[in-house]
Formats: C-alpha cells, sequence, structure tokens
C-alpha cells in the first residue's frame, strides 16, 4: 500500500520507540492490519521519495497509552549494503486482533513509501525484478526506469558482495534483466542515470553493472544459476568505476559510445560477443542508493531476442506449452467461453497464446504457475480471471472481457512482470469489478456505451491509450497512472478519481475533458497531459493539496480548471509546449466567492515594453520577461476576495535585477493592485491582488531590497554558534539549518520557528553541540513558506579545533558605533576588516597579536562615512576567517 508522510505529525500518539533515532521529529503515517490465523505479521516498506524508514507496531485503543509490540528502524544489510528501510516480524499475536502500524522517516525525514503486510508465517513474496529469481524481461531496446529508481535489494540478498565479483559493496540499488540472444553478434548498451547532465561528468548517480551468461546457446547447457551467483560466480562484464554512465562497447574496455567519449571512457567494458540461445543475467546497481532512476538502452546491433519469455499460467502441459494442443490439458480439450481451465505448476511446460482465438471461462493460474500471451494474440475471457501465479503478457496482446450481461471478476496479481498488456472491455451489460491493483502495458479500452469497469478504489496503470466509452468507476481513493514511454492518448466519458502522471514519453493528448472526482488528486510526477481549448484537466476536489507542484517534465500543457474554497493557496502546474514548465499560486488571504479558477500559459505574440511605473525603490523600465504570460480566468465573482500571485519561472532568457507581477486587465499592461514583494526571477510573488486576467513578469534593473541581512557560523570553544537575521518576513512557517562536511552533501539538524523583529530585524542563533574538533562544518538556511515553497541562505563555514573563537557586534543593526568583541583560546595574530557588497574592503579597522582571552574594539560610525546598508565585518585569526554581515541604519 503507497503512504506519504509529508504534512503528518506526532500529537496524541505514542513517544517515538527505543530503536528509532533521537532526537526525531515525529512525522507518522499509521495502517492498520488484522492478524491472520498463524498469530504473524510481517510489515515491510518500499522506498519512494521517502528512502530511510522507521516502524513500530502497538495494539490497543488508539492514543498515547498504546502498547508497543515491537520496532525496527533498518532491514539486515546485504555485504555492506545497509538497506534503510525497515522490516519487522511479530510472532505470539492474537488472531483476527487489530493492530496498528506507525510508519515514520529516519530522523524527522518525510516522503513517499510503500508498506506491505503478510502473514509472517509465510516466505515473502519475491520483489519483481530485484531478485535474481524473478528479473525484469528485455523487451525493447530502451528500458526507462523514473525517480527515486530501484532502492536497495528486494526481498532478499541474492550477492553480499566480493571475490571474483566486482561489486564489492554487495547488492544495492539493484535491478534484475534477463538478456535473451536471437542471432549471433555482439551484445552492446548504455547505461545512462536521470540525473545525468551533459559535460557534467561525475556529478551524475554512480551506476554500476555486471553481467552473467546464464546459458549457453549453441551447446543448450546451463554455466550459471542464481544459487552460483550467490555463491561468488565470477560476471563475464563488470563495473565498479565512480562515474555512473556505464555500458558495454567496443572491441576493448575502456571505450565509451561516441556520445559519451572520452569523459566516461573509463566506465566502458568491451562489448560481448554472443551467440543464438545464449542467455544472460544483467544486474543493474545504484551505488549511491539515490533517488534518481535511469535508462538503459541495447544498441540496436545487438541481437536481443525482445519477445517475452514463457513465465505463468495452469494445465498438465503433457507435449509442450502449446494453449491449443488438447494432449496439453490432460486430453480434455482446449478451453472455451463454455469451460473453466485451471493451470497448476506440475509440468516445466508451461502454457503460451501464440495464435489467434484463445477463450476461457473462468481461469485461474495457481500459485507457482505461469501463463504468457505473446504479441499481437487474444485471451477472451467469459467470467472471472484469477491469478495467484504469473502472468507475462506482450504490450501488444490482450485480454478481452466481453461475456454478455455476465458480472465479471479480475483477481490476484496483475502489477509489475504480471501486468496486462491491453484490456479491453466490451460487453452487453453487467459489471467487470477489478479486486486488486493492475497494470495495464499497452491500451485500456470500455469499448461501448453497455459496459462497465468498476475499479473498486484499486491503483490502475496505463501505459497506452485510455479510452472509456462506457462506464469507469474508480472507487474511493481509486488512482489512475499513466505511464507510458510512448505518446498516449486519453478519453473519458466520465470521471476518475486520482491521476497520477509518471509518463515518460512526448505527453498524454486528451481526446475529451479530464475530470478528477471530488475527492480525487491531480499528482504531477513524469510526463505532460496535453490539452486544447476545447479540452482540459479539471480538479474538482477543493483541497489545496489536490494538486501537486509539478515539475520541468511533468505539467498540464494546455488548460487546468481548479474548484477552490474561500481561501488557501492553489498551484496551477501549467505550461507551454515551447516555454515549459510554467507554474502559478494563487493564495487567496481575504474569502472569495469565486467556484473555481481556470489557467494556461501562453507565450507573447509581442513582448510588452517597459511600464515605466515605480515603487518599493524601483522603476520597472525593462521589457517584460519574456518566458510568456499566464491566463486566470474566474468562474464567477472575479473580483470577489484577495490573493497573493507567486509565478514561477522557467526558460526566460532576459532576466533584470527586480521582479513583480503584473497584471492586463483588458486596459493594457499595468501595476493595477496588490503591493510588492521582494522576489526572486523563479518565485515572484506580489500580495493583496484583486480580479483576474493575464499575468506576467514586469522588470526594473535594480532589485528590491533584500530579505536576507546576514548568515554567520562561529567556533566558540568547542561549538559552533550558526546565526542569521532577514529584515522581512512574509507567510514564513519555518527554518531549517542544513549542514555538511564537504559542502556538496547537506542534511537537515534542526527546524526553528520564527520570531518576533525587533526594530524590523528578525534574528536567530542555533549552538551545534555535535561537532567534531578540527573540522570545517557548512550550514546553510532552508526558509519554508506556509504554501510548502522554499528558499535558501548563502553557504558559511566554520572550523573548531584548538583555535577556538567568538565573535560578537553590539548593536546590530547600528546607527553611530558598535564594539566587537572575540576570544582567543590562545595568543594569535589579529585582523579585522570592513567590507562592502562586492567583497572589497572599505577600511582596515585593526591588526595585530592578541593575547589569550577576551578583546574589545570600539568603532566610531562617523569617521567611516557609512550611508545606509548591508556590510560584512571579516576578522582573521592565525589565518582562519570568521565573518558577519552587519547593518547600518539611518
Amino acid at each position: 500500500m503507497p503512504g506519504s508522510n509529508y504534512c503528518s505529525g506526532g500529537g496524541g500518539e505514542p513517544a517515538a520507540p527505543s530503536c528509532w533515532i533521537t532526537p526525531n521529529t515525529l512525522n507518522t503515517v499509521w495502517f492498520r492490519a488484522i492478524c491472520p490465523a498463524s498469530g504473524q505479521l510481517r510489515i515491510r516498506t518500499s522506498a519512494g521519495s521517502l528512502n530511510n524508514t522507521q516502524i513500530a507496531v502497538y495494539s490497543g485503543t488508539c492514543g498515547a497509552s498504546m502498547t508497543l509490540m515491537g520496532c525496527n528502524d533498518d532491514m539486515p544489510p546485504c555485504g555492506t549494503t545497509t538497506n534503510a528501510m525497515s522490516d519487522l516480524l511479530l510472532t505470539g499475536l492474537t488472531s483476527g486482533n487489530t493492530y496498528y502500524i506507525s510508519v515514520d522517516g529516519y530522523a524527522g525525514l518525510t516522503g513517499t513509501f510503500s508498506v506491505a503486510v503478510s502473514d509472517g508465517a509465510l516466505p515473502l513474496p519475491p520483489a519483481p525484478g530485484q531478485e535474481c529469481s524473478t528479473p525484469n524481461p528485455v523487451c525493447n531496446t530502451t528500458i526507462n526506469v523514473g525517480d527515486p529508481g530501484y532502492q536497495a535489494f528486494g526481498t532478499g540478498c541474492d550477492f553480499s558482495g566480493g571475490g571474483t565479483n566486482c561489486l564489492l559493496s554487495g547488492e544495492r540499488g539493484s535491478s534484475w534483466y534477463t538478456i535473451n540472444i536471437g542471432a549471433a553478434g555482439n551484445l552492446e548498451f548504455n547505461l545512462v542515470p536521470n540525473d545525468y547532465v551533459g559535460g557534467l561528468a561525475g556529478d551524475e548517480t554512480d551506476y554500476d553493472f555486471a553481467l552473467w551468461k546464464m546459458k549457453d546457446g549453441p551447446s543448450n547447457t546451463t554455466v550459471n544459476t542464481c544459487a552460483t551467483i550467490s555463491g561468488g560466480a565470477a560476471p563475464i562484464r563488470c563495473d565498479y568505476d565512480f562515474l555512473g554512465v556505464t555500458g558495454l562497447y567496443g572491441a576493448a574496455a575502456n571505450t565509451a559510445f561516441p556520445a559519451y567519449a572520452p569523459d566516461f571512457n573509463s566506465a566502458y567494458e568491451a562489448r560481448l560477443p554472443v551467440q543464438t540461445g545464449d542467455i544472460y543475467l544483467l544486474i543493474v546497481s545504484n551505488f549511491q542508493n539515490s533517488t534518481s532512476g535511469f535508462n538503459l538502452t541495447f544498441s540496436g546491433a545487438s541481437p536481443i531476442n525482445y519477445a517475452p519469455g514463457a513465465t505463468s499460467v495452469l494445465w498438465t502441459g503433457g507435449i509442450d506449452n502449446d494453449w491449443f494442443k488438447p494432449g496439453n490439458w490432460g486430453g480434455c480439450g482446449i478451453p472455451s467461453c463454455a469451460t473453466d481451465a485451471i493451470i497448476v505448476p506440475a509440468s516445466a511446460n508451461q502454457p503460451i497464446i501464440n495464435a489467434a482465438g484463445a477463450a476461457v471461462k473462468s481461469l485461474n493460474i495457481s500459485t507457482g504457475a505461469t501463463l504468457t500471451v505473446n504479441a499481437g494474440f487474444a485471451l477472451q475471457v467469459c467470467e472471472n480471471l484469477t491469478n495467484s501465479g504469473g502472468l507475462t503478457a506482450s504490450p501488444t496482446s490482450t485480454v478481452l472481457f466481453n461475456n454478455a450481461a455476465v458480472n465479471q471478476n479480475i483477481t490476484g496479481n496483475f502489477v509489475g512482470a504480471n501486468k496486462f498488456g491491453n484490456l479491453t472491455i466490451t460487453k452487453t451489460g453487467g459489471i467487470v469489478s477489478l479486486n486488486n491493483d493492475a497494470d495495464v502495458g499497452g491500451a485500456f479500452t470500455i469499448s461501448n456505451a453497455t459496459s462497465t469497469l468498476n475499479a473498486n478504489g484499486r491503483y490502475h496503470k496505463v501505459a497506452g491509450n485510455f479510452t472509456n466509452s462506457g462506464t469507469y468507476t474508480p472507487g474511493a481513493n481509486g488512482t489512475l497512472e499513466l505511464n507510458g514511454t510512448a505518446a498516449q492518448t486519453y478519453f473519458n466519458a466520465g470521471t476518475i478519481n486520482n491521476l497520477n502522471m509518471q509518463h515518460t514519453g512526448t505527453g498524454v493528448t486528451l481526446n475529451s475533458n479530464c475530470i478528477l472526482g471530488t475527492l480525487g488528486v491531480l499528482s504531477l510526477n513524469a510526463g505532460r497531459i496535453i490539452t486544447t481549448p476545447s479540452y482540459e484537466v479539471s480538479v474538482t476536489n477543493r483541497s489545496t493539496a489536490a494538486s501537486t507542484a509539478g515539475n520541468i517534465n511533468s505539467f498540464v500543457q494546455g488548460f487546468l480548471r481548479r474548484y477552490i474554497n474561500p481561501t488557501g493557496a492553489y498551484d496551477f502546474p501549467v505550461g507551454h509546449q515551447v516555454a515549459g514548465y510554467q507554474r502559478a499560486n494563487v493564495n487567496f488571504i481575504i474569502a472569495t466567492t469565486i467556484d473555481n479558477l481556470r489557467s494556461t500559459f501562453n507565450t507573447y505574440a509581442s513582448l510588452p515594453g517597459p511600464l515605466m511605473l515605480s515603487e518599493c525603490g524601483a522603476t520597472y523600465s525593462q521589457n517584460a520577461l519574456n518566458n510568456g504570460y499566464w491566463t486566470i480566468t474566474a468562474s464567477n465573482n472575479p473580483t470577489s476576495g484577495n490573493y497573493n500571485m507567486t509565478l514561477y519561472n522557467l526558460n526566460y532568457s532576459n532576466a533584470g535585477s527586480g521582479f513583480t507581477v503584473m497584471k492586463n486587465n483588458g486596459s493594457g499592461w499595468g501595476l493595477w493592485n496588490g503591493t510588492c514583494i521582494v522576489s526572486s526571477v523563479t518565485a515572484v510573488q506580489r500580495n493583496n491582488m484583486n480580479g483576474f486576467s493575464d499575468f506576467g513578469v514586469a522588470q526594473s534593473p535594480t532589485p528590491l531590497p533584500v530579505t536576507w541581512l546576514g548568515v554567520s557560523a562561529i567556533a566558540i570553544e568547542k561549538n559552533i554558534l550558526v546565526t542569521w537575521q532577514t529584515a522581512e518576513e512574509i507567510n514564513n512557517d519555518y527554518y531549517t539549518i542544513e549542514r555538511s562536511t564537504d559542502g556538496k552533501n547537506f542534511e537537515p539538524i534542526v527546524t526553528i520557528e520564527p520570531v518576533s523583529p525587533t526594530n524590523n530585524i528578525f534574528s536567530y542563533s542555533f549552538e551545534d553541540k555535535n561537532v567534531l574538533p578540527s573540522t570545517i562544518y557548512y550550514y546553510k538556511i532552508r526558509q519554508t513558506d506556509f504554501n510548502g515553497s522554499i528558499d535558501y541562505s548563502k553557504t558559511v563555514s566554520a572550523k573548531t579545533g584548538n583555535g577556538n573563537y567568538d565573535f560578537t557586534i553590539q548593536p546590530n543593526p547600528f546607527n553611530t558605533s558598535f564594539v566587537i568583541e572575540y576570544y582567543t583560546e590562545e595568543s594569535a595574530y589579529v585582523k579585522i576588516e570592513l567590507l562592502n557588497k562586492l567583497g572589497q574592503t572599505l577600511k582596515l579597522l585593526d591588526a595585530g597579536k592578541k593575547e589569550k582571552g577576551f578583546n574589545t574594539l570600539s568603532i566610531g560610525e562617523r569617521s567611516m562615512f557609512l550611508t545606509k546598508g548591508v556590510y560584512t565585518l571579516k576578522l582573521t585569526i592565525d589565518g582562519v576567517v570568521y565573518s558577519k554581515l552587519i547593518f547600518k541604519t539611518e
């Protein structure tokens, strides 16, 4: 079951259990499970955007007095690979009782995840694609794995690393692939992380791979098994380079594909000569366990047999694997619309549908059995379909439900490797009910008005076209995910509930309106939704969280309508074919009676010129920002309620220095209402606006007053004091201090609530006591708004060690004079300088050797003739530099 602990808390529940990290900000999500007859429960989490969980199980009445039954932080490791997700087996429970499962992020982390609960007396089912025993088939020249990619190592550790296997860390962030060879030739491929940016070699996620020969085609002999791999069998090709772009190419090692040479030469192994019938097993390893997926592309010259093999379905198999031979059904004849079929794993020959005309009344695929439906062929199901084993369906195969007015059921495992190809419903009555989650690798079609699918609140993935000409009932919490790798279309005569975009192709084009129900949520993770003026995406759920913010790869390219409450902040993740992703946020601060807003983004036919209007110390004397403009239309009462508008600009080329939101109310572009807010070009804000029309960004050559006044980190004896000041705080929710020891990889260490200003200045401090001596620590402050928007301060650093110094300025801000005080634990050479905004020295205030102890320096401002503004005091003690911002008032 998917979960997310965003925006959760820990009120009214038990304290964090002993096995969880402390201190810990509780951001828990709760689930419940009924204990089976065995009296055992196994709870296991898998990663989404949250890749480090903690779990605990309780009994009793919900509340702080619940009884802890057990808890877990990390799963058992695989070699040197730590799985930071959680796994807990509980025994001795009471059958039939309800137990409550708490899932939290490690040390306050938040994000999405999945949690699985099973009978603890039964073995764990394999994770599709993450086990040596259940690899992904290679069915196409290109395999796209979206973010966050495969995490950890499935439900079992297939090898622990070392020996003749170059993947020394063991199985890590892994996915497995079976490669079937169809002819003699050379096997070549590229493995490219999703976060790879051309020209920045080494910044991408570090992916590695190993390749084993499993079967020799010419001799038809087994070369390796999962057991031999676990026992240390040497891969035939293996890369453990620190670079992330890797693969097979060239007659000799260290030769990358031309597109990645020469930067990634050292990460490439030599191409592999192969023969007809060979089978290879490839593991792709995410060494960093990052949240970046990858693209695996085989060269056109690689002689791979992309047709899926026989892996799943029930019968006797007395002759071979041909569905249409009666001898394979115990001599009883082949199934038909009048005959049920049960497929059992009694024979090594498992059925394949490889011709037209396959039909069955009710089909039950037992545990351990498999059914394969090959490309271009169909299976007609006249009553119920149950899969407790495996289904391998080509993306171009079809499962057809078309038995008149009979009610039909789809039950069991139809996700991942067991997904449908095409799924079609053509009936004259009755209902097809989906009783479990299901994936469709091709098209999903309800072909006529008398056909109905009840999705029963399940998670439904479609990689091809979605067409509903009848009735599609999503059910409460039902989710439709569109996840194709090529262009998709969407037509729906009705509504859906949740829509999750995971599309990695050129986009999903609407051939009808896409209407989400009153409890539905639009989740834009990957892929564009392409609309026309005739069609739109309509989110009828009035919650502000009913749509995610989207991203540069996922947005509505066209028209998005959102139904709204009287107050609240609403994201409009829209964009344009050329200008790309361009989000707007409308935050009603005074109640409105508008029912809904419709938004789209357009490029300018003619770029608006300077407004020549002044406010907040800036004159908008430059042309408008040239990415384009938003059109937002109110359904009714457009001037009711006031709002704050934020425009998140991307793909512009003429940015100035100061920005605000301008509006065209029909009389031309201007600052028709609202107040200016200090903004960056990527998030231009204007408050207290009224009325809706076109919105763009006006520009000034001079910036509006800054918000951040200064950030500093100072070593004080054995601790580090982090301080910062702001001159303005609007919609500020909280601050988070992030820390690093390398200046690149930062982790949050504490959250700070807003304070009240003194003389219009907001001042903050935090003393970091968890530091090591003689170590440089880097800090930056992340500021989070109530609407989830974030901003970062600059990065500062400090070093602890034998020389620990305390550096203060009083008062700050100052008017006519100030005092500098600092402490040295030993005799040291000290220099104090005053710098301007450009880092240039205005005046040397003091220099010379100072004795151990506190030192004080009084400065009279009049001797420096300073104007109002922000300056930097730089303190250098024995070559170690400390600095602080100081603010001069009138």
